[in-house]
């Protein structure tokens, strides 16, 4: 059994003392645990301590002079059983009392220890959500408690937003109308119009259903007024206006005789005026469309049908404005009449394809993101590592995978004025550790854990295939009294979900949308654990175009519903050439190492391709299998899609991914263990292999277990 000596400090004193002042001394044992969150190992001990003696007297006079809050550090050394200065090795390193939970007896103080400084301040406050913000005029940034920390070189990287076209599709729909034109012996020479009123304001992208219509006395067509139905346009489009109207009109005659016709037109005004002002000169291209119907003369009473079919495609420039009537009746010959007319059916549809000019953005490296969490968490100057989101700007030796997936607010792609307050415009990036960490992990698959680079701790984030490297750090025989089995239930899955969360999108666009939620369901027949790998972060490029167009200098005071939202942002890291070599630079990748990219709108110009729902999948895929390599020769049933599941894509040297399709569990990479866990009962574990398993915490013990030799990773 090993001997210990600690070291207790508080405010007043520092002083080392043995087991004979730690009443349970012999339940104290060096452990470390993996986090279920963050699938690493962060906390190395926690313990609850019995102090007697002068120990206790220590923590005791601390305790009621500097109040609730004193800080009482505790440092384990654990030697051999002989207990010689040379055997003695550090386990622990100043460890913090939770002092609130401190129970004062007759003959003894018990209190918990876990670790203080870095990672208890990380854990204390993995959810407490902070801006990310600039460093101010020298530099720096300040921690939630008030350190001064210098910031990182360069939090914000301008990429240019392409534009990713936009389609549209909007209806207007009239239910059975019945209306009467009704004309006296005064109003002889005067004709009627149907029409629709100049104020429908029937925009592109919209479904108005409550326009009314107009009965108006009668003007020549050139002289009418304007009816927009998409005036000036924010952006160039191209479409087809398709009319539909079918009209049954009753003419009763009271004298004399009649001739009349029905007329429509729709019209394109190239340019930013809809009024016809003489003053105004030329008002620019205009393209009229104009069909008339069947003109007759009758007497008598008569019934006319109307039957307009309509289509004619239209191309708007920022400006332009689309105009149409629809339905002119227009009476010919003086006499007196009344018509009852019956609208039994009227639609008016849009289809159009939007595109805008491309915009800037400032995006945020993941490296950076995650530098910056923990310097306002912690205080400490470098506290993160990670070769998967590192660059070689940062002195890492290459670019790691995801050192290019960024992020942005919706404010950030709209180009909102970063980190300052203007007309209450201040846009920050607003997240915590762990929404932060959740996020890359659900399309990634990482883990976290705490290790020492450079002298220091630090957070790495890296694939969980870093931590499960398979090196034999221990081998303990088959010395021990008892071995327990169990099978690891949360990690066998009865069916999976990833993705992205679903959302509303305006009328055709959102049918275009890859990045929603993907589901599949096992072949278990068991109950088991779902796989939730839903990110809460935006990934598709329709969402990112709808809010890039909203640009902040259009109009700086307009909000837009994903504002605060945040987005991946999937870019290549760029560095120029010639006389600029060494700027680096990022751009959005589109289909990049892609051979081809089937069942989407405009492939050529999407957003975060290697992010699709499946991909992500594909990036779990060794641990999905674990609970399911029994079931090799079945399948992995997909039973939900986003709204266009359509996605295939190929990249070089690689299979092709249907987004919608099955997966047989058979071709997913060999898992890298099996969901089972083994708990062993006082193995013989000297301090050189709890050394050597501190060096490697993500290699495996082996151990014989009823004549077989097995294998295992360290859950604690």
């Amino acid at each position: 059994m090993a001997t210990y000596k600690f070291t207790l400090s508080t405010p007043d004193i520092s002083q080392v003392i043995g087991a004979d002042q730690v009443r349970n001394w012999s339940d104290i044992k060096p452990s470390y645990v993996v986090n279920d969150k963050y699938r690493g190992i962060l906390r190395e001990f926690t313990s609850t301590f019995e102090f007697v003696g002068d120990a206790r007297r220590s923590i005791i006079r601390a305790f009621d002079k500097h109040g609730y809050d004193v800080d009482i550090f505790l440092t384990i050394d654990a030697g051999n059983d002989n207990g010689d200065n040379e055997s003695y090795k550090q386990v622990a390193y100043r460890l913090r009392a939770d002092i609130q939970n401190i129970e004062i007896g007759a003959l003894f103080v018990s209190l918990n220890f876990i670790d203080s400084g870095f990672v208890a301040n990380i854990m204390n406050r993995e959810d407490m959500e902070i801006n990310i913000e600039l460093p101010d005029v020298d530099g720096n940034i300040q921690s939630v408690d008030g350190e001064t920390v210098e910031a990182v070189d360069r939090l914000l990287w301008t990429a240019t937003m392409h534009d990713r076209r936009l389609i549209f599709n909007s209806k207007y729909s009239r239910k059975e109308t019945t209306i009467t034109l009704d004309q006296s012996a005064e109003d002889m020479g005067a004709s009627k119009s149907i029409s629709f009123p100049a104020d429908a304001k029937f925009f592109s992208g919209s479904a108005q259903e409550t326009i009314p219509l107009m009965i108006t006395d009668y003007v020549d067509i050139d002289d009418m007024p304007l009816t927009a139905i998409i005036p000036q346009v924010e952006f160039a489009e191209i479409g087809t206006i398709k009319i539909e109207t079918k009209a049954s009109f009753e003419f009763i005659q009271t004298s004399g005789a009649t001739a009349f016709a029905i007329d429509y037109f729709v019209e394109i005004f190239n340019r930013y005026s809809l009024q016809r002002q003489a003053d105004e000169g030329v008002l620019g291209e205009t393209i009229r469309e104009f069909e008339r119907g069947t003109v007759s003369s009758f007497t008598g009473n008569r019934f006319i049908n109307v039957d307009i079919n309509y289509e004619t495609d239209y191309e708007l420039r920022e400006g332009d404005s689309l105009c149409f009537m629809v339905v002119l009746l227009k009476r010919y010959q003086p006499t007196v009449w009344y018509c009852d007319t019956t609208v039994f059916k009227n639609n008016i549809q849009i289809t159009s394809v939007s595109s805008a000019l491309s915009s800037e953005a400032d995006l945020i490296l993941p490296h950076e993101l995650f530098t910056q969490l923990l310097q306002k968490y912690t205080g400490q100057q470098v506290p993160f590592y990670s070769e998967f989101f590192g660059r070689t700007d940062l002195g890492y030796a290459e670019n790691g995978p995801g050192a290019g997936t960024a992020i942005a607010t919706g404010k950030m792609i709209r180009g909102f004025p970063y980190g300052e307050n203007d007309n209450d415009t201040q846009t920050f990036v607003n997240t915590s550790f762990e929404k932060a960490f959740e996020a890359f992990n659900k399309i990634y698959n990482l883990a976290a854990t705490v290790e020492m680079i450079g002298n220091e701790r630090r957070i790495r984030i890296e694939p969980m295939n870093y931590f499960r490297n398979f090196e034999v750090i221990a081998e303990l025989g088959e010395n021990f009294n008892e071995v327990v089995r169990t099978i690891d239930t949360g990690k066998i899955y009865s069916d999976i979900q990833c993705g992205y969360k679903n959302m509303e999108y305006e009328e055709l666009n959102g049918l275009y949308i890859f990045a929603g939620e993907l589901g599949f369901s096992t072949p278990l027949n068991t109950e088991a654990e779902s796989l939730n790998l839903v990110n809460e972060f935006i990934s598709g490029g329709i969402p990112i175009e709808l809010t890039r167009r909203r640009q902040y200098i259009d109009d700086p005071s307009k909000d837009y519903r994903f504002d605060e939202n945040i987005f991946f942002v999937d870019c290549l890291i760029i560095e120029e050439g010639g006389s600029f070599a060494g700027n680096l630079f990022l751009w959005p990748k589109v289909n990049d190492g892609y051979d081809s990219v089937e069942g989407i709108f405009e492939p050529t110009r999407a957003y975060n391709l290697d992010l699709s729902p499946k991909r992500c999948f594909y990036n779990w895929q060794e641990e999905i299998k674990a609970g399911l390599s029994f079931k090799a020769n079945q399948s992995l049933k997909y039973i939900k899609g986003p709204k266009n599941a359509n996605l295939v894509s190929q990249k070089t040297g690689e299979n092709e991914i249907v987004e919608s399709g099955d997966v047989l569990i058979s071709s997913l990479n060999n898992a890298k263990f099996i969901p089972e866990i083994f708990q062993i009962s006082e193995a013989p574990f000297t301090m050189e292999q709890w050394d050597d398993t501190k060096n490697n915490r993500n290699g495996i013990i082996s151990f014989i277990h009823k004549g077989v030799k097995i294998y295992c990773f360290i859950i604690s």
